[in-house]
């Protein structure tokens, strides 16, 4: 399936009614078209008739239309714009958050392979421009080649030499302009690249802020956006000129060209009596129109081969496939006995050795599990697998006798719950932070959660409580208040494996024992299974068990 086939086909599944407004929109371009032809038949009338039998009410009555047409046009030409830019902007968010929508939904090895930052950037404004083009571009050019094949009928009509001239303009046209359109392509490539880079440079530098200003590396930074902006200036400039390039000859040579042959041919007619002026007035009012469907050719080409360099990537992320597609007999969760994990292999990529070669223990339904190897081991990885995160390349995961590949992805996720290491805060309050994990929550619910992670004289401290805002990744708590509200939000959440993954190391050893004593309530009260990634022999004593991960291999 080429591009073109490829983008219609996502405009299709993506964008309801979208074929119906290119539709009214190629209807009301046609009659603003139409519109446009009247003044000069008007002219003709009024020159070859009425002047002549110097019937001055006619005359009138003719300008008075004029007018009005003139004013019909205009307001139907504002009003087609507003619709089409307004129409077009809403389909491109449309697009845009479906774009965004794939990117949720894509599994984990794709953000291993892609960078956010660029990911970012091909989806953020291109899908509304992409949409304008359609809205705008495609329709008028459509009907200027209806409207246009009635001028060149009308034209030959007139004058068979004058018409039949006008094909010239064709080749003369159409052959440089596309040479000009193929180079666009390239250089579209080459800016949505730049945008991309820049985008990273920028992400990179705000999130290592602390790094960037220990290290003293503020000018390398910026020596990186200048040089990565020195080559989109550069693009850029090449870009402008080939859009001059292409305005100078079509309008300052070509278009003035055959206007002035266009006239001094109709001229020589009116003065052998073959054409009457009222004519060659109608022959110089539609040779705009029929200038503008070859410009029109040529400009939607120009702009289309553009677009096509930039938002290829748009398109490409929006026909990929995600997690919802994979094959899944979507069972339920049923969590009765144990977590098996039975002769488990896994490697990231074929570059890559394996993590697990042979990895098999079992967990049993309430138990307390401790996990502990070198790094690199696989302890993380192994907690991923478990959440459908990745997917084995060889052996099985079970949950009592069911595969995970078999179960629903949402409902796996729901009941199991990881908390990391390097906690993840959203911008916002502490409020809005915890009702992420259970919208229904009410404040005694978030206040109760707090107090099990030993909170509360946190949320006393705060002037504004649940309302105080916590900053950017929760900059305004130390790194213990961070790690202690993300299992705040796991227990709002609910679930019924709790995946710990050194969430204790930023904590001292007096709040890091309350936590595991709550914890261990917890899972006396509730059943709940615990795994629990850590260093720090503290808490492992807490554990049912201690497991060992080492060479792809468990060891218990």
């Amino acid at each position: 399936m080429n591009h073109t086939q490829n983008v219609n086909r996502i405009i299709r599944k993506n964008l309801p009614h979208f074929w119906l407004y290119i539709a009214m929109s190629f209807a009301v371009s046609v009659v603003v078209r139409i519109l446009a032809l009247l003044p000069a038949l008007l002219m003709k009338r009024i020159i070859d008739v009425y002047i002549p039998a110097s019937n001055g009410g006619a005359v009138i009555r003719n300008i008075v239309l004029l007018a009005i047409v003139a004013l019909a046009n205009g307001a139907i030409t504002a009003w087609y714009r507003k619709t089409t830019i307004v129409t077009g902007r809403n389909m491109g968010h449309l697009l845009f958050a479906k774009c965004f929508e794939k990117i949720l939904y894509q599994p984990m090895r794709f953000y291993d392979e892609n960078n956010s930052a660029e990911v970012a950037s091909y989806c953020r404004s291109e899908a509304m421009e992409y949409v304008l083009l359609w809205i705008t571009d495609i329709p008028q050019l459509l009907s200027s080649l209806c409207v246009g094949l009635i001028v060149f009928a009308s034209l030959i009509k007139m004058n068979v030499a004058v018409g039949a001239i006008q094909l010239l303009y064709i080749p003369m046209l159409l052959i440089p302009c596309k040479f000009l359109a193929d180079k666009s392509q390239g250089y579209g490539e080459r800016i949505a690249a730049n945008r991309a880079k820049t985008n990273q440079i920028l992400s990179d530098t705000f999130r290592g802020i602390r790094f960037v200003k220990t290290m003293l590396i503020e000018k390398l930074q910026l020596k990186k956006l200048n040089q990565v902006n020195d080559d989109t200036i550069s693009v850029w400039g090449k870009m402008v000129a080939l859009e001059n390039a292409q305005g100078i000859w079509m309008t300052t040579l070509v278009d003035s060209l055959f206007t002035g042959v266009t006239f001094g041919l109709g001229a020589l007619y009116v003065l052998g009596g073959r054409l009457s002026i009222g004519s060659l007035v109608v022959i110089l009012g539609f040779l705009p129109q029929l200038f503008d469907i070859i410009k029109g050719v040529s400009k939607t080409n120009f702009n289309y081969r553009k677009m096509l360099g930039s938002y290829a990537k748009l398109f490409e992320m929006i026909s990929m496939e995600d997690e919802r597609s994979a094959p899944c007999e979507n069972k339920p969760f049923v969590f009765n006995r144990s977590v098996r994990y039975d002769h488990v292999t896994f490697r990231y990529s074929e570059a890559r050795g394996s993590v697990f070669t042979d990895l098999t223990f079992e967990i049993k339904r309430g138990e307390w599990v401790g996990v502990v190897g070198e790094s690199g081991a696989g302890k993380s990885t192994m907690a991923d697998l478990l959440q459908k995160f990745y997917t084995p390349t060889g052996g099985h995961i079970l949950i009592d006798d069911t595969d995970v590949s078999a179960i629903d992805s949402n409902a796996l996720r729901k009941n199991i719950i990881s908390v990391a290491q390097d906690t993840f805060l959203f911008p916002g309050t502490l409020r809005e932070n915890l009702l992420l994990a259970n919208p229904q929550a009410g404040d005694d619910a978030l206040t109760d959660a707090l107090a099990k992670v030993r909170l509360t004289e946190l949320l006393h401290e705060l002037p504004h409580g649940l309302d105080e805002e916590i900053g950017e990744n929760g900059v305004q708590l130390s790194g213990g208040q961070r790690q202690r509200l993300a299992i705040a939000q796991a227990l709002l959440h609910g679930c019924q494996i709790l995946i710990l993954d050194e969430v204790t190391s930023n904590l001292d050893e007096k709040t890091e024992s309350e936590i595991a004593d709550m914890l261990k309530a917890l899972k006396e009260k509730e059943n709940l299974t615990i795994l629990c990634i850590s260093h720090r022999p503290r808490i492992l004593t807490y554990a049912d068990r201690v497991m060992t991960i080492e060479g792809g291999k468990a060891r218990l």
